[in-house]
Protein backbone atom coordinates (compact mmCIF):
# COMPACT_ATOMS: atom_id res chain seq x y z
CA UNK A 1 0.00 0.00 0.00
CA UNK A 2 2.84 2.37 0.84
CA UNK A 3 4.26 1.91 -2.66
CA UNK A 4 0.83 2.61 -4.20
CA UNK A 5 0.48 5.83 -2.17
CA UNK A 6 3.65 7.12 -3.82
CA UNK A 7 2.50 6.25 -7.33
CA UNK A 8 -1.30 6.57 -7.67
CA UNK A 9 -3.41 9.70 -8.04
CA UNK A 10 -5.81 10.34 -5.13
CA UNK A 11 -8.97 9.03 -6.87
CA UNK A 12 -7.18 5.86 -8.00
CA UNK A 13 -5.81 5.35 -4.49
CA UNK A 14 -9.34 5.69 -3.03
CA UNK A 15 -10.56 3.09 -5.54
CA UNK A 16 -7.61 0.81 -4.71
CA UNK A 17 -8.35 0.98 -0.98
CA UNK A 18 -12.09 0.36 -1.56
CA UNK A 19 -11.30 -2.67 -3.73
CA UNK A 20 -8.88 -4.05 -1.12
CA UNK A 21 -11.44 -3.60 1.68
CA UNK A 22 -14.09 -5.33 -0.41
CA UNK A 23 -11.73 -8.20 -1.18
CA UNK A 24 -10.81 -8.62 2.50
CA UNK A 25 -14.49 -8.55 3.51
CA UNK A 26 -15.25 -11.31 1.00
CA UNK A 27 -12.34 -13.40 2.31
CA UNK A 28 -13.48 -12.97 5.91
CA UNK A 29 -17.15 -13.55 5.12
CA UNK A 30 -18.14 -16.61 7.15
CA UNK A 31 -21.40 -17.33 5.36
CA UNK A 32 -21.99 -20.82 4.08
CA UNK A 33 -21.70 -21.38 0.30
CA UNK A 34 -25.46 -22.05 0.13
CA UNK A 35 -26.30 -18.78 1.88
CA UNK A 36 -23.78 -16.92 -0.28
CA UNK A 37 -25.48 -18.37 -3.37
CA UNK A 38 -28.90 -17.21 -2.18
CA UNK A 39 -27.62 -13.71 -1.46
CA UNK A 40 -25.90 -13.59 -4.87
CA UNK A 41 -29.15 -14.74 -6.52
CA UNK A 42 -31.13 -12.00 -4.75
CA UNK A 43 -28.60 -9.38 -5.85
CA UNK A 44 -28.70 -10.67 -9.43
CA UNK A 45 -32.50 -10.54 -9.51
CA UNK A 46 -32.44 -6.99 -8.20
CA UNK A 47 -29.93 -5.81 -10.81
CA UNK A 48 -31.56 -7.50 -13.80
CA UNK A 49 -34.10 -5.05 -15.07
CA UNK A 50 -35.98 -6.92 -17.77
CA UNK A 51 -38.44 -4.97 -19.84
CA UNK A 52 -42.09 -5.94 -19.61
CA UNK A 53 -41.94 -7.17 -23.21
CA UNK A 54 -39.03 -9.52 -22.44
CA UNK A 55 -40.74 -10.82 -19.30
CA UNK A 56 -43.93 -11.54 -21.27
CA UNK A 57 -42.04 -13.35 -24.06
CA UNK A 58 -40.13 -15.45 -21.54
CA UNK A 59 -43.39 -16.37 -19.77
CA UNK A 60 -44.98 -17.30 -23.13
CA UNK A 61 -42.04 -19.56 -23.95
CA UNK A 62 -42.11 -21.11 -20.48
CA UNK A 63 -45.84 -21.79 -20.82
CA UNK A 64 -45.12 -23.59 -24.10
CA UNK A 65 -42.78 -25.92 -22.23
CA UNK A 66 -39.57 -24.33 -23.52
CA UNK A 67 -36.67 -24.23 -21.07
CA UNK A 68 -36.01 -20.47 -21.00
CA UNK A 69 -32.83 -20.93 -18.97
CA UNK A 70 -31.40 -23.16 -21.71
CA UNK A 71 -32.58 -20.70 -24.35
CA UNK A 72 -30.82 -17.81 -22.63
CA UNK A 73 -27.68 -19.88 -22.04
CA UNK A 74 -27.64 -20.81 -25.73
CA UNK A 75 -27.93 -17.17 -26.74
CA UNK A 76 -25.10 -16.23 -24.38
CA UNK A 77 -22.94 -19.07 -25.68
CA UNK A 78 -23.60 -18.00 -29.29
CA UNK A 79 -22.60 -14.43 -28.40
CA UNK A 80 -19.37 -15.66 -26.75
CA UNK A 81 -18.57 -17.78 -29.83
CA UNK A 82 -19.11 -14.77 -32.12
CA UNK A 83 -16.76 -12.67 -29.99
CA UNK A 84 -14.14 -15.45 -29.99
CA UNK A 85 -14.37 -15.69 -33.80
CA UNK A 86 -13.96 -11.91 -34.16
CA UNK A 87 -10.94 -11.96 -31.85
CA UNK A 88 -9.34 -14.80 -33.80
CA UNK A 89 -9.96 -12.94 -37.06
CA UNK A 90 -8.30 -9.78 -35.73
CA UNK A 91 -5.28 -11.72 -34.43
CA UNK A 92 -4.98 -13.50 -37.81
CA UNK A 93 -5.09 -10.14 -39.61
CA UNK A 94 -2.43 -8.72 -37.29
CA UNK A 95 -0.15 -11.73 -37.70
CA UNK A 96 -0.45 -11.62 -41.48
CA UNK A 97 -0.09 -7.85 -41.85
CA UNK A 98 2.95 -6.51 -43.62
CA UNK A 99 5.74 -6.81 -41.03
CA UNK A 100 7.36 -3.62 -42.36
CA UNK A 101 4.25 -1.64 -41.50
CA UNK A 102 4.68 -0.10 -38.05
CA UNK A 103 1.74 -0.71 -35.73
CA UNK A 104 0.20 2.50 -34.44
CA UNK A 105 -0.42 2.95 -30.72
CA UNK A 106 -3.95 3.95 -31.74
CA UNK A 107 -6.48 1.14 -31.22
CA UNK A 108 -8.68 0.67 -34.28
CA UNK A 109 -12.43 1.28 -34.16
CA UNK A 110 -12.95 -2.40 -35.03
CA UNK A 111 -11.09 -3.50 -31.90
CA UNK A 112 -12.79 -0.84 -29.75
CA UNK A 113 -16.21 -2.06 -30.92
CA UNK A 114 -15.28 -5.68 -30.23
CA UNK A 115 -14.09 -4.74 -26.74
CA UNK A 116 -17.34 -2.90 -26.09
CA UNK A 117 -19.34 -5.84 -27.46
CA UNK A 118 -17.57 -8.15 -25.02
CA UNK A 119 -17.49 -5.95 -21.92
CA UNK A 120 -20.21 -3.36 -22.49
CA UNK A 121 -19.51 0.20 -21.42
CA UNK A 122 -18.50 -0.57 -17.82
CA UNK A 123 -15.05 -1.12 -16.32
CA UNK A 124 -13.91 -4.76 -16.67
CA UNK A 125 -12.95 -4.96 -12.98
CA UNK A 126 -15.57 -7.07 -11.15
CA UNK A 127 -18.03 -5.02 -9.08
CA UNK A 128 -16.86 -1.71 -10.58
CA UNK A 129 -19.85 0.09 -12.03
CA UNK A 130 -17.93 3.06 -13.44
CA UNK A 131 -17.95 3.76 -17.14
CA UNK A 132 -14.87 2.48 -18.94
CA UNK A 133 -12.74 5.30 -20.25
CA UNK A 134 -9.56 3.61 -21.45
CA UNK A 135 -8.59 0.32 -23.02
CA UNK A 136 -5.74 -1.29 -21.09
CA UNK A 137 -3.15 -3.63 -22.60
CA UNK A 138 -2.74 -6.42 -20.03
CA UNK A 139 0.44 -7.33 -21.91
CA UNK A 140 2.23 -4.03 -22.61
CA UNK A 141 2.00 -2.63 -26.12
CA UNK A 142 5.69 -1.76 -25.90
CA UNK A 143 6.49 -5.48 -25.75
CA UNK A 144 4.02 -6.91 -28.26
CA UNK A 145 3.67 -3.98 -30.68
CA UNK A 146 0.10 -5.01 -31.44
CA UNK A 147 -3.42 -4.68 -30.09
CA UNK A 148 -4.27 -8.33 -29.50
CA UNK A 149 -7.90 -8.33 -28.32
CA UNK A 150 -7.19 -11.26 -25.99
CA UNK A 151 -5.04 -8.88 -23.93
CA UNK A 152 -7.22 -5.76 -23.90
CA UNK A 153 -9.62 -4.74 -21.13
CA UNK A 154 -11.71 -1.58 -20.82
CA UNK A 155 -11.06 0.13 -17.50
CA UNK A 156 -12.28 3.21 -15.70
CA UNK A 157 -9.70 5.95 -15.20
CA UNK A 158 -8.95 4.87 -11.63
CA UNK A 159 -8.50 1.15 -12.34
CA UNK A 160 -6.32 2.02 -15.34
CA UNK A 161 -4.07 4.09 -13.06
CA UNK A 162 -3.98 1.20 -10.57
CA UNK A 163 -3.03 -1.27 -13.32
CA UNK A 164 -0.16 0.95 -14.44
CA UNK A 165 0.84 1.66 -10.83
CA UNK A 166 1.11 -2.05 -10.16
CA UNK A 167 3.16 -2.52 -13.35
CA UNK A 168 5.45 0.35 -12.30
CA UNK A 169 5.88 -1.03 -8.78
CA UNK A 170 6.62 -4.48 -10.24
CA UNK A 171 9.17 -3.02 -12.66
CA UNK A 172 10.92 -1.12 -9.86
CA UNK A 173 11.05 -4.21 -7.63
CA UNK A 174 12.34 -6.35 -10.48
CA UNK A 175 15.06 -3.85 -11.39
CA UNK A 176 16.18 -3.71 -7.73
CA UNK A 177 16.26 -7.52 -7.57
CA UNK A 178 18.17 -7.95 -10.82
CA UNK A 179 20.56 -5.08 -10.06
CA UNK A 180 19.63 -3.09 -13.21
Amino acid sequence: LAEQVKILPQKALETFVRDEKSLRAQELDGRSPILQGLVAEEILEEKLELSQEVKEKLHELKNKGIDVNQLILSAIQKREEEIAEEKAEIVFEQENADKKEKTSRHISVKIEKLTQKEYGDKCAVPNCQKKSEQIHHTLPFALLKNHNPYFLKPLCKEHHAIAHGINLAYSKARSRFSGN
